[in-house]
């Protein structure tokens, strides 16, 4: 992504902020700078500038963009948001895109190849222990469809979508009955 791009996702991100009113947990640039010196690896830019500037608890999720963590997931995977049930979107450390890979404990690897499309495959896959793939080419491109209003949870599953969790709930209710 440009320069000149990212400044304007980076003010897109920065009115979005504004008008939450999500307590958000920012970063000194040092504190930033030990975390990164722990986890042996530098974070883009643009997430850095978003932890210093606006801080953890604002992005997609429930809880948004996830504090700097204590250790990186299995495959070099930078934890970005928590989705719940143990499933978590993560930026690959060794991605020069800075891909954002999901990961599903829940799901078996060997439906990866049937429920997720082949150019979303992850080729370093078998570097983490839970079903994983690629849910977007960028955090660019991420946190743009997530301003965009796109489902990010939900995209990342073919055919998915948020009535799945209404048939899911209605499924529960039947079974406490």
């Amino acid at each position: 992504m440009t320069e000149e791009l990212s400044k304007d996702l980076f003010a897109r991100l920065l009115e979005r902020a504004r008008t939450e009113k999500t307590p958000k947990q920012t970063l000194t640039p040092a504190q930033l700078d030990a975390a990164e010196a722990r986890l042996k690896l530098r974070l883009p830019p643009l997430l850095r500038r978003l932890a210093i500037e606006i801080g953890a608890g604002f992005g997609p999720g429930d809880a948004g963009l996830l504090p700097p963590p204590s250790a990186l997931l299995p495959g070099r995977m930078y934890p970005l948001c928590d989705w719940g049930s143990g499933i978590q979107s993560a930026l690959d450390a060794d991605s020069p895109d800075a891909q954002i890979i999901r990961i599903d404990p829940n799901m078996p690897k060997s439906d990866v190849p049937a429920r997720v499309p082949p150019a979303l495959h992850f080729d370093r896959a078998d570097a983490v222990k839970a079903a994983s793939w690629i849910e977007s080419p960028s955090l660019e491109q991420w946190l743009t469809d997530w301003l965009d209003g796109q489902p990010l949870f939900y995209a990342a599953y073919r055919g998915a979508g948020p009535e799945d969790d209404e048939e899911e709930d209605e499924d529960e209710d039947d079974e406490e009955a």
